[in-house]
């Protein structure tokens, strides 16, 4: 088993490359507005870390699509200049979903935090009706990227002699699948505390008037 610090290393060096990658492209395009979108596409590459291969796979992928999901309907609010209540609502459901998935897949991190900033971040950029579909495609190619960069382990062990290249060697995380994850009150009670927690906060700083609700 590959020690604690080598795998937090791979794990450093592939979100860096994720996140560097699209940023130089935007800047060399001229389109550093659309930052953000490249960004949280790239923290796709934040999950599925010491997991085996075979299972990491569908990890980054549930965390890829609902980061896409979380990043449209933040676009969607932010063309229709969605009202507070409308973002509000909308952040509720991103809450709940999010801790959902977490608790279903196994995903870590176990908090909805990335989906949280994803789509309130993006419903506060303001962007015009003709660029959401580009907009998005930023985050789904630098999503992609990402993806490929946290699998990309198992073609360089292929490569270098390792015949399943981790595919089913022991790693520190095996996140198990629990289909009933809904049915837990637990998982309910944590989705309760964490809207009655963002909706707190939100509001002070509404009331605050610090300019940065999200």
């Amino acid at each position: 088993m590959k020690s604690v610090r080598a795998l937090d290393l791979e794990v450093a060096s592939r979100a860096s490359i994720a996140v560097v990658v699209p940023l130089v492209v935007l800047v060399l395009l001229g389109r550093i507005d659309w930052a953000a979108y490249a960004s949280f596409g790239a923290m796709t590459s934040l999950y599925g870390r010491s997991e085996p291969y075979r299972i990491r796979a569908r990890t980054v992928s549930v965390a890829a699509a609902f980061m896409l999901v979380s990043v449209a309907a933040g676009l969607v609010m932010s063309v229709a200049e969605a009202t507070l209540p409308a973002l509000v609502l909308g952040l509720l459901l991103v809450i709940t979903a999010g801790i959902l998935l977490a608790s279903t897949y196994g995903l870590f991190p176990g908090t909805p935090i990335f989906f949280v900033f994803a789509y309130l971040v993006c419903a506060q950029v303001p962007a015009p009706v003709d660029e959401m579909l580009p907009r998005l495609l930023v985050a789904v190619a630098s999503a992609a990227l990402a993806w490929l960069l946290t699998m990309s382990g198992w073609a360089f062990r292929r490569l270098v002699g390792d015949r399943f290249g981790d595919l089913f060697k022991e790693l520190p995380r095996t996140p198990l699948l629990r289909p009933a994850a809904f049915r837990d009150v637990q998982v309910w009670l944590t989705i309760l505390q964490h809207q009655v927690g963002v909706l707190l906060a939100g509001g002070l700083a509404l009331f605050v008037g610090i300019g940065h609700p999200y």
